[in-house]
Formats: structure tokens, C-alpha cells, sequence
């Protein structure tokens, strides 16, 4: 995996990809500026606005969602939905293999529908549970509503793929943008902790950088990539 991708720090060079533009920028109703890499499609927040990592922790400790929450466990429930052939086959393969919630914040609630898989679930969030997961690699990391609080995508993206192991599933679940010209009503832009929004194109771009199999998910809010396997490794390759 290759960690020098972005060159973090500048608004000269894209914080994913490392392209220098040029970028087009685009505004959201609160007159926060977002760039627009034309190389890779991330729309990211000018260095200048970002908010503080107080301010964004701060932010995160207002949300009230918990696993007593049915509604917020129901659209975590996505997230498992999409990753279902997969996280069968894990369960079946190896009874005491174990998942990773990854950013999981304040109220950690995937544990819930993993339990229906028979999955137990680790968590880890740089804020509220910074302490180093008990497992260096997962065969499922899941990061629901994580990728568009990325601050420095390309160190953050590469952390979050060392926690998958080989062959492993990585789960994403963010809001994809389609459109520059609804970007500005768009409620997904309006959160201040909001500063890397992901694009189809983007995606595609994560996949073939850090040598990423996109699977095929029923959901489109939700990725499912695979890392690279290694030949026979366990059940993944009979499954995807």
C-alpha cells in the first residue's frame, strides 16, 4: 500500500490522489469552499475551513444514536444487508472470527445486526475509543458514515486498509455525490464535520490504487471492496 499519494497540508495538491488541479470550486449554503479534483472526483474542504479536531469532536459527542436507537440500528442494518453473502459464509467458515466498527463513535450500535450473523464486533474510533483494536487485522472492517470525516484521505484511507486482512471485506457506507450543480442544497454538504466527499469515480480510483476488488453491492450507499487474496485463502475466494 502506498501512503504518498496526497500530499497533505496544501490546497495545491489533491489530499487523495496527490493531483494538482486545477480545482473547481464549489460552495455549500453555510459558504464552506470544497475543491473538486478532476483526477480522482473527490470534492474536498479548503484547508483553511477545516473545522478544529475539537470543534469536530464536539460536533460528534452531540449525536445521540445508540444501539437502543431501532431506527439508527436499522440503518446501520444496510450496511450488513449489502455485505450478507459474505458475512454468512465468514460466520460458517470460522465461528470465532470477529469484525471491526471502524470510526464508530460515540455510540457504537453494529454490533446489533452483526448478532444476527453470529459475528462479534470490535470497535475502534479515534475520539471515543482510541485504543488500538485487540486484532491488527480484521476479515470485515465496516466504516459506516467514516469516509466524509476524512480529514487527510489518503493517510486515512491507507490506516483504515491496514486493518483488513488479506482477502478481507472493507464495508463503506457514505452518501456518494452525483451532481456539481445540486451540490450547494445538498444535505450531506451541510455537516461542518462533512470535508471529503466521495464520487463513483473516486471509488473506482481507491480500488485500483491500493489494488482493491469492487464487489457488487445491492445498496448504493453502501461499497464493499476486497483486498487481494492470496491463492486457495479460506473461504473468500468461493464466496466473491
Amino acid at each position: 500500500m502506498n501512503a504518498s499519494a496526497g500530499q497533505p497540508g496544501v490546497d495545491s495538491a489533491c489530499p487523495l490522489c496527490g493531483g494538482g488541479g486545477p480545482f473547481r470550486t464549489l460552495s455549500d449554503r453555510w459558504h464552506r469552499h470544497h475543491l473538486l479534483c478532476p483526477g480522482c472526483r473527490l470534492l474536498f474542504t479548503a484547508r483553511g475551513e477545516l473545522p478544529t479536531p475539537e470543534e469536530a469532536r464536539a460536533r460528534y459527542a452531540l449525536h445521540e444514536n445508540g444501539p437502543e436507537d431501532a431506527g439508527y440500528v436499522a440503518f446501520l442494518s444496510r450496511a450488513t444487508a449489502a455485505a450478507t453473502p459474505f458475512l454468512a459464509a465468514m460466520a460458517a467458515a470460522d465461528p470465532g472470527a470477529r469484525a471491526l466498527d471502524y470510526g464508530c463513535g460515540p455510540g457504537p450500535a453494529l454490533h446489533v445486526p452483526l448478532a444476527a450473523f453470529g459475528i462479534p464486533c470490535d470497535r475502534w474510533d479515534p475520539c471515543f475509543y482510541p485504543e488500538p483494536p485487540p486484532l491488527d487485522r480484521y476479515p470485515a472492517v465496516f466504516a459506516t458514515e467514516v469516509v466524509e470525516h476524512f480529514r487527510e484521505p489518503a493517510r486515512d484511507w491507507e490506516r483504515m486498509l491496514a486493518r483488513v486482512a488479506t482477502g478481507g471485506l472493507l464495508v463503506v457506507m457514505t452518501s456518494l455525490w452525483t451532481d456539481e450543480a445540486a451540490f450547494p442544497g445538498w444535505s450531506y454538504a451541510n455537516d461542518a464535520t462533512h470535508v471529503a466527499f466521495h464520487h463513483a469515480a473516486t471509488l473506482d480510483w481507491i480500488a485500483r490504487h491500493w489494488s482493491l476488488a469492487r464487489l457488487p453491492s445491492p445498496d448504493p450507499r453502501v461499497a464493499l471492496f476486497r483486498t487481494a487474496l492470496r491463492p486457495n485463502h479460506l473461504f473468500f475466494s468461493a464466496v466473491w
